[in-house]
């Protein structure tokens, strides 16, 4: 898959990460602040131990009906300032994302600079309930028992 977007991280907060996005594509000259768009951007460098890998398959992030009914369980929020287009009329802009949990952001805390091939796989989005790290639902799933 062609890498469409290079992508840089400018500040990170807990479950906030501001970045930045610019169009290395002619196929792709769009920055849309969608949860979808937003979560196919953030979808890099995940490995096996990744929490988000072990709720989201890279599959998944894929299918347009998926995205739809899952995209707002991770993503919260999306802001974006879009800049002036470059020399090529290629756009760019920040985008400011906050996520549902702070384990979604982890497979990126040392990465500052990626390429991405994402897309906005839909244009209608379903809110849902956020989902929580695995290992936190249990616990709190066992507390409940007691």
């Amino acid at each position: 898959m062609s890498s469409l977007y290079k992508v840089s991280a400018i500040q990170r907060q807990e479950s906030k990460i501001q970045i930045s996005v610019q169009v290395i594509h002619p196929d792709s000259n769009y920055i849309n602040d969608s949860p979808g768009f937003a979560l196919m951007l953030l979808y890099h460098n995940v490995d096996n131990n990744s929490p988000i890998k072990k709720e989201v398959d890279f599959d998944d992030t894929l299918d347009e009906v998926w995205m739809k009914e899952n995209a707002y369980a991770f993503i919260d929020s999306v802001d974006l300032k879009m800049g002036k287009p470059n020399k090529k009329g290629w756009k760019n802009g920040v985008l400011d994302i906050t996520v549902t949990h702070p384990a979604w952001l982890e497979h990126l805390k040392d990465i500052n600079h990626w390429d991405s091939a994402a897309c906005d796989p839909t244009d209608d989005y379903i809110i849902c309930e956020p989902r929580f790290q695995l290992k936190k639902n249990l616990f709190l799933f066992l507390l409940i028992q007691k």
